[in-house]
């Protein structure tokens, strides 16, 4: 475990001095939430589980995740997450950045969480800063809380309440929109899942998600999901060799297009 410490702690410098703007972590962001979106709430663990469900913390590893939002080759995005456990501890971060000249967005979350026998909850803590050039900056911190519950060994629940605003300021306000979360993951045998998910949002009507994961070969996972009512398409596959895991994603927006992504990660157990 010490080892497994000091090479994350290493990963973690190591980002943050090649990206000195990315210690942040943009929500909806990795490869889980890019393929089976708010429905990866009952799915654990996964990767940049903090801007999701911080009680999806399991587990020791590191991600890296990277996309072009809309096919926009100016708009780019950065994120790297990672988690280490102990015992029934789980500890993790995530950094990030999206923008481009005309607008900066930069997040950054700390979490811990905690696991009861087949429950696991936990918190997070983040901070928000969006820089617009005509009209200056913006920011705020926020904190989150999630649990995940596997009921039986093939079903399990899981929910989130998340961007609490606690403290604000600068030159505009930020969003304030507090993203409640909850939904379930169905093993239907050993390789198909069915997740669902519905998702509350302030002033805007729910989101209902559905998706389905396949395991294939042991070794290669493959995503696919619909959100509605935005009619949004999203789909992945990723692939594990060892203990090193690379995948891409695709996300289709009614009106503005595809998303590409592109991610990869190690678990340490």
């Amino acid at each position: 475990m010490t080892i497994n410490l000091w090479v994350y702690c290493f990963v973690c410098i190591l980002v943050l001095g090649y990206y000195p703007a990315v210690a942040l972590a943009q929500f909806g962001s990795g490869f889980e939430q890019n393929s089976l979106s708010g429905a990866a709430v009952a799915d654990a663990p996964i990767s940049f589980a903090l801007g999701l469900n911080p009680g999806a913390l399991d587990g020791s590893s590191v991600h890296w995740y990277s996309a072009r939002p809309f096919g926009i080759k100016e708009l780019q995005y950065a994120g790297f997450s990672g988690v280490i456990t102990h015992n029934n501890i789980s500890l993790g971060s995530d950094f990030s950045y999206m923008g481009f000249d005309l607008y900066k967005e930069m997040i950054f979350n700390l979490g811990v969480a905690y696991q009861f026998e087949r429950i696991r909850v936990g918190m997070s803590i983040g901070s928000e800063f969006v820089h617009i050039p005509e009209y200056g900056n913006g920011s705020k911190y926020m904190i989150g809380f999630g649990y995940h519950a596997s009921i039986t060994d093939n079903l399990s629940v899981g929910g989130s309440i998340n961007q609490i605003s606690i403290v604000e300021s600068g030159d505009f306000k930020l969003d304030q929109q507090t993203k409640v979360l909850s939904g379930f993951k169905l093993k239907l045998n050993g390789s198909v899942s069915v997740l669902g998910a519905i998702n509350l949002r302030d002033r805007l009507e729910p989101d209902w998600i559905w998706a389905v994961s396949m395991l294939l070969f042991d070794r290669i996972n493959v995503n696919a999901g619909f959100d509605y009512p935005k009619s949004e398409w999203m789909i992945g596959i990723a692939f594990k060799i060892k203990n090193i895991i690379s995948g891409g994603t695709l996300k289709n927006h009614p009106f503005l297009g595809w998303s590409q992504g592109f991610g990869m990660g190690y678990k340490f157990n």
